[in-house]
């Protein structure tokens, strides 16, 4: 049997973190801007009947990778390929897409759960974002 001196401090063994929210008309957006090492977390959370874009209205690129884990519901990719032509890509549940640096992109939820994951550089300004304008939904 263990037996705790209760006369010593014990170590804290668990760390609880509060991601930082932002909620509006059906949509919930949850933040870890340092979730693991050198990465951040985002968990977008979009109500049956709503629709979500990121970034809203426009297409946008950047100089890092952005990995997407969609969990639930209708989750759209669109992006520009090499010859200028842009493709869309419904994503399935449980899978793993990850967009490469400098490519064009937006993604549409409607009514879904999506987590993406991004370097925490993001967070510190340091990656310049690229904007176009019209996006590709």
């Amino acid at each position: 049997m263990i037996r705790h001196d209760s006369t010593k401090r014990r170590p804290r063994m668990i760390e609880v973190r509060v991601p930082s929210t932002q909620s509006t008309d059906g949509v919930r957006i949850e933040v870890f801007a340092s979730l693991l090492a050198n990465y951040g977390r985002k968990l977008h959370t979009v109500d049956a009947g709503s629709t979500f874009q990121i970034p809203h209205g426009k297409a946008h690129a950047h100089g890092n990778e952005d990995r997407l884990l969609p969990i639930a519901g209708e989750i759209w990719l669109a992006y520009q390929t090499a010859d200028q032509r842009v493709e869309y890509r419904r994503l399935v549940p449980g899978h793993q897409y990850v967009i490469p640096p400098h490519i064009p992109h937006q993604v549409e939820i409607r009514g879904g759960v999506l987590e993406s994951l991004f370097p925490t550089v993001v967070y510190e300004l340091k990656i310049p974002i690229r904007e176009f304008a019209g996006g590709f939904f």
